[in-house]
């Protein structure tokens, strides 16, 4: 079973571990069509698949997930979580989603990024954090250089979505990095 359950509080949102109730708004921002070369996602996600998801999240200690709820209303807005945790090699990549468009470009990505940085260096340890993002997708990079984060490359038509190649970014922040921002 995966053991990181829990939750985390910012001054805007609060993360508390994905749970069953989360997969029908989840899905939902899965198969947004807009959402798909942003958030790198090139196909169709069935009920079945997304709960098959939910259930290897359960049992994968390289998965960690966390849905994140705007603070004064406590409204389900998106998802974020670390994919490839790996604790031998301290590294995981972040990968964050506001799924509800009212809450896009209001700070709740940045209040999250802090929020899992923290808890990436602090309580899980790690060296590095890694990011993959669609070099269109600006408001995301900009977010990450704000926070921090180095481009290493550029994974060229890394993704095949919507009859289009993108090229992704590939980021990443080190613990003494982090260290140093404040």
């Amino acid at each position: 079973m995966n053991t990181h359950k829990l939750e985390m509080n910012a001054e805007q949102i609060v993360l508390r571990s994905f749970s069953e109730a989360n997969l029908e708004k989840s899905r939902k921002w899965a198969n947004t069509k807009l959402l798909h070369p942003l958030i790198l996602r090139s196909s169709f996600v069935s009920n079945e698949e997304h709960r098959m998801w939910y259930q290897n999240l359960l049992v994968d200690p390289s998965k960690i997930v966390f849905a994140i709820h705007e603070k004064s209303s406590d409204i389900y807005i998106g998802n974020t979580g670390f994919y490839n945790y790996s604790c031998e090699h301290k590294r995981a990549e972040f990968w964050i989603l506001i799924g509800e468009p009212e809450f896009w470009g209001k700070g709740f990505g940045f209040s999250t990024l802090r929020l899992m940085l923290q808890y990436g260096f602090q309580e899980l340890s790690l060296n590095k954090i890694c990011i993959l993002v669609s070099v269109k997708n600006s408001p995301a990079i900009r977010l990450y250089q704000r926070c921090g984060f180095f481009t290493e490359g550029i994974l060229r038509k890394h993704y095949y979505i919507k009859n289009e190649y993108i090229d992704v970014y590939s980021m990443s922040l080190l613990r003494v990095e982090y260290n140093e921002l404040d």
